[in-house]
């Protein structure tokens, strides 16, 4: 097997490397290890292909960060980097690949699919929710409502919450799932929003994690592979369902870690599978 300094190949720190990373992919399919130093790389939706996901919302083509096709024998080292990737897409995409081992890497969505708003006022009739712009990118829209943004210029309007106590960060005792009051909202200024709740029960300070986003992708999606192993890799967030294995044989996942980036200030990781 032979070893692949990624960086001495046109892989930069801090630079988009989705072309790059795959085109090196394409040129040594067979008996690699491809080795990176540790820093942070960027994804964009660079690639489509018209896989068809299961549990996962319609759409033609999908989206690809990292494309491995019928790959064999080859080990990834990430070396512990921070893979960061913008809008819908999958992370990692393996097809058809044969003895793959992925490894030392945690993965993000800088932009992510859910938002997280802080109560501030709860009355009989109305919520009132603090949402950080610069963590959430959103517009408002008076009688549409709040439109959040997640990269390439894609934005999605809210649609549902989850409530989360705010000393232990766990869901709360109150039904708060997926109600749907967010066509009448008024902006109160300081990134304030008001929504019309009636009855709404709840405690000032508790977190809303406000779900906007469809599941069009897959943190990892793997089809019709054999023999694939994944080790240390940490999602902070992802495009839809966290891993996706279909036709597959013969995987092993060691390590694998779906948490929120509280560095980021986030409780949440996702709102799929």
């Amino acid at each position: 097997m032979k070893t692949i300094i990624v960086n001495d190949f046109g892989i930069r720190e801090g630079e988009d490397i989705t072309e790059a990373l795959f085109s090196l992919f394409e040129s040594n399919k067979t008996d690699t290890e491809f080795v990176f130093r540790k820093g942070t790389y960027f994804f964009s939706p660079k690639f489509e292909h018209p896989y068809s996901l299961s549990n996962t919302d319609f759409i033609e083509t999908h989206k690809l960060g990292i494309w491995m096709k019928g790959m064999k024998n080859v080990r990834i080292d990430f070396g512990g980097s921070r893979l960061l990737f913008s809008g819908h897409m999958n992370g990692i995409t393996c097809d058809r690949c044969e003895d793959i081992k992925i490894e030392n890497a945690v993965i993000d969505w800088p932009e992510p699919f859910v938002a997280e708003g802080i109560i501030r006022r709860i009355t009989g009739k109305h919520l009132d929710l603090y949402i950080d712009s610069k963590k959430y990118p959103h517009t408002f829209v008076p009688k549409n409502g709040l439109k959040f943004h997640y990269g390439n210029g894609e934005a999605n309007y809210l649609w549902a919450f989850r409530q989360y106590e705010k000393s232990s960060r766990t869901i709360t005792r109150y039904d708060s799932g997926s109600v749907n009051f967010f066509s009448n909202v008024e902006y109160l200024g300081g990134e304030v929003y008001r929504f019309e709740a009636k009855n709404f029960k709840g405690d000032v300070g508790n977190i809303c994690v406000l779900r906007h986003s469809l599941r069009n992708n897959a943190g990892i999606f793997m089809e019709k592979c054999t023999g694939v192993e994944l080790t240390d890799i940490t999602f902070h967030s992802t495009s839809g369902i966290g891993c996706l294995a279909q036709f597959c044989d013969t995987l092993s996942f060691r390590r694998i870690h779906y948490t929120p980036n509280k560095e980021a200030g986030r409780i949440i990781s996702g709102c799929r599978d």
